[in-house]
């Protein structure tokens, strides 16, 4: 059997999910790889577990049995047009608002330019929005699995129900299970900064504001605790210089669980795949300022299931620095929005807001120094939302799945 894969740029979220998969792939026949930014740079980190990588679609032969897709709809799209079955993983599901004329709309554009290939869909797509090209995961696909976040499946996709199957997450509990973690550190984590929609200069403003806001709490607890910064690597000079610090790194996928599981506490973004590796590894998640537009929806849909749905309630449990729990019209920012915003708060002496966030941290970064204050914290974290993500088996599920179609 002959399968081609693909992840899309959306930070690692995508790209740790297909690494998971390569490794129970690899038994069911060959694996390609097709793609670019953070995902060809995944492929390239590990390029031992493809039989070819390649980083554009007129290179591929059309012999494959199977394209697999992790919310990268361009793959999608060209197995269509090769008449090749196809299946995709839609990270994000809970946060499109698509609507069933935009559905309609999408799959008669996508019909009428096929034989254009990739570039000429997504021309014709552009006017309908940023995301409506990620809609073509349900209309082109004949398979969608979703990792369970939320405990339905939402209205406006009720329509693709019969293509869609729940999954638990999908996360490597392998490092885990290894050791007994040392649990002496704080990771800081910018590992899921790229995506199609953010460029270098956002980058450098969001790092400047973090380090704004986790400065002193890295000062006043530096003797007694690890601070360890995860970036891409495009972007880690620019960490170590902002962050005056050398622990600072640009990990694969192992290096950072296994960083992770030595955390007394991660300091990251609401991304998905994130808060599935803290709740699996049982390491305490403090969200930071959102980084995109989907932060505030990933982090009050996987935890507001948790507790009742007051933001209060929700962040008694689950820390966090958003803007949009503290501003209402955040709630509706583009990503644009979020960083003109930041580089406001940057150009003051004295930002009110960041000093409000710089408290906050310094006293949970205290709560969780002591290893049995770490535990108690994840251990509540992971509990209240237990009835949703179950017991991380999403790999088998999403293999015993994938057999039926080769």
């Amino acid at each position: 059997m002959r399968i081609i894969t693909s992840a899309g740029a959306w930070g690692y979220g995508p790209c740790s999910t297909l690494r998971l998969l390569l490794s129970e792939l690899i038994s069911l026949g060959i694996v390609d790889f097709v793609g670019e930014s953070v995902a060809l740079d995944f492929a390239l980190k590990h390029e031992n577990q493809f039989n070819m990588i390649y980083s554009d679609y007129d290179q591929l032969p059309t012999n494959y049995d199977l394209a697999i897709s992790v919310m990268e709809p361009d793959l999608l799209i060209w197995a269509k047009k090769h008449h090749i079955q196809s299946v995709c993983i839609d990270n994000l599901y809970w946060m499109w608002d698509w609507n069933d004329d935009l559905f309609d709309l999408v799959t008669r554009t996508t019909c009428d330019n096929l034989p254009q290939g990739i570039v000429g869909i997504r021309n014709e797509l552009k006017p309908l929005g940023n995301y409506a090209y990620y809609s073509t995961m349900y209309t082109l696909s004949d398979k969608v699995y979703l990792q369970r976040f939320y405990s339905q499946i939402p209205a406006n996709l009720d329509r693709y129900r019969d293509k869609i199957e729940f999954i638990e997450p999908i996360v490597d509990l392998s490092y885990k299970e290894k050791r007994i973690p040392e649990k002496h550190k704080i990771l800081i984590s910018f590992s899921g900064m790229i995506n199609p929609y953010v460029n270098s200069f956002h980058h450098f403003v969001y790092i400047c504001s973090i380090h704004r806001i986790l400065r002193d709490t890295i000062e006043k607890n530096r003797e007694h605790i690890e601070f360890v910064v995860a970036a891409h690597a495009s972007f880690i000079d620019s960490v170590k210089n902002v962050f005056n610090t050398d622990q600072a790194y640009s990990f694969d996928h192992p290096q950072f669980l296994n960083t992770l599981n030595d955390a007394l506490l991660v300091i990251a973004p609401a991304g998905m795949a994130t808060m599935y590796e803290c709740l699996a590894y049982e390491v305490p998640l403090m969200i930071l300022p959102e980084q995109h537009d989907g932060n505030y929806t990933n982090y009050i849909t996987l935890f507001g299931e948790g507790t009742d749905s007051s933001t209060g309630a929700i962040s008694e449990y689950y820390p966090e620095m958003m803007l949009s729990t503290r501003f209402i019209e955040a709630q509706k920012f583009e990503i644009e929005t979020f960083y003109k915003f930041y580089l406001n708060q940057l150009t003051k002496p004295k930002s009110p807001l960041f000093e409000e966030l710089s408290l906050l941290a310094n006293e949970i970064v205290m709560k969780v120094s002591d290893k049995q204050a770490s535990l108690h914290l994840a251990s509540e974290q992971r509990r209240r939302v237990c009835h949703i993500i179950g017991e991380f088996r999403g790999i088998d599920q999403l293999i015993t799945s994938i057999k039926t179609f080769l």
